[in-house]
């Protein structure tokens, strides 16, 4: 590791998230910027053999306990499920995995067949997030994703005919070509789905992606800023009325449903990441591994890690963080940082915390790049 060196000390009470990266896709999607390559089986077995040996060689740090897995990627479902066993095996035997642990798998509709859901539900993923993103086929077509419409409802009905009672789904505001009727009609979707929890992100633009060529191109048919920010709201509004809880700036829960594992990054807690490209936030340091497969391969193979980096997080951190919660951070942690939000009307005290208003939300971004 570069940086400030690593203590391993067990610290009574605590319980890490985990946090197991899956960089692999049948395609790429156009707004991806995420380090991820197409699916091979046979270097998809060399990579789960490697995380098994990276888990293996942590529980020599002594065995933590952890009460959250999050498999994310990429898309962890293409894994075949005794992939997924080895590396839950190796995750019970260097953790003590509380009984009600939160295992939250990424998937694509097009990959969860019933048969493998069915699997994947018998290894103990109790927690599954549907990578939807829109209703409408032309959107998808847009985004490069692999799947239709249809397969979403497919892949909904699936989780809960072999028992799954908690998912999510994500969705995408600002696609290419969206508009009014198609926004409202997932929204329609939503509602007929009544899935326990919801992820609603704004389109985002990362350069060397196949949308930000298309950007600068002029070809994107990106809707207005704007209009993008109405929908937002009018789905802030519409989601609540249905009694979903707007718990962070992008996320919705029916009530009890909140995702414990993402919780535990907006409330600055401690995780652990294996994989390629993850990153880990322990005692003050975030530190992260190697982004390319070969070389995370090899340092694995050769010394059972593949730490790149390390920084000392910053106090900033927790405040940005604490942020999007929309119960917001108690007052005490931003007194005489946050006047001029207030000022703008982008903060607001509500008892003795502080959170966005609407408009702040809007601007979020903005704000938490000048708290930094």
């Amino acid at each position: 590791m570069t940086g400030t060196q690593v203590t391993w000390d067990k610290v009574v009470g605590t319980a890490l998230g985990l946090y197991i990266h899956i960089p692999f896709c049948e395609k790429k999607c156009s707004y991806c910027d995420f380090r991820t390559g197409s699916y091979e089986p046979a270097v998809a077995g060399r990579y789960a053999r490697a995380l098994v040996r990276e888990v293996e060689t942590f529980r020599a740090r002594g065995r933590h306990s952890a009460d959250t897995v999050f498999f994310g990627g990429g898309t962890p479902s293409l894994l075949i499920p005794a992939q997924l066993e080895s590396i839950l095996a190796a995750l019970h035997e260097a953790f003590e995995i509380s009984a009600d642990v939160e295992i939250t798998l990424e998937a694509n509709p097009g990959t969860l067949e019933p048969e493998k859901a069915r699997a994947f539900r018998s290894l103990g993923v109790n927690r599954i997030s549907l990578g939807v993103q829109s209703f409408d086929d032309a959107e998808l077509r847009r985004l490069r994703r692999t799947h239709d419409s249809g397969a979403a409802r497919r892949a909904v009905s699936s989780l809960r005919r072999v028992g799954f009672q908690n998912f999510n789904l994500d969705l995408i505001l600002g696609v290419p070509g969206q508009t009014d009727q198609s926004w409202r009609n997932n929204l329609k979707q939503v509602a007929e789905l009544a899935a326990p929890h919801l992820s609603v992100y704004m389109l985002e633009l990362h350069e060397g992606t196949h949308l930000f060529s298309d950007y600068l191109r002029g070809t994107a048919n990106l809707p207005a800023e704007d209009q993008v920010a109405d929908w937002y709201l009018e789905t802030v509004d519409f989601l609540t009325g249905l009694g979903y809880n707007h718990y962070e700036i992008s996320n919705f829960a029916l009530p009890g449903r909140e995702c414990r594992h993402n919780l535990k990054y907006w409330n600055n807690e401690e995780y652990i990441g294996f994989g390629l490209s993850s990153h880990s936030h322990w005692r003050g340091l975030r530190f992260w591994n190697e982004p390319a497969l070969l070389r995370y391969l090899e340092r694995v193979k050769a010394t059972g890690e593949a730490v790149a980096g390390s920084e000392v997080a910053q106090p900033s951190e927790r405040i940005f963080l604490g942020l999007r919660k929309t119960e917001g951070v108690p007052l005490r942690e931003v007194e005489g940082r946050v006047e001029r939000f207030f000022e703008a009307g982008l903060l607001e005290r509500v008892g003795d915390r502080v959170r966005l208003t609407r408009r702040g939300i809007l601007v979020s971004n903005e704000i938490f790049a000048q708290l930094v």
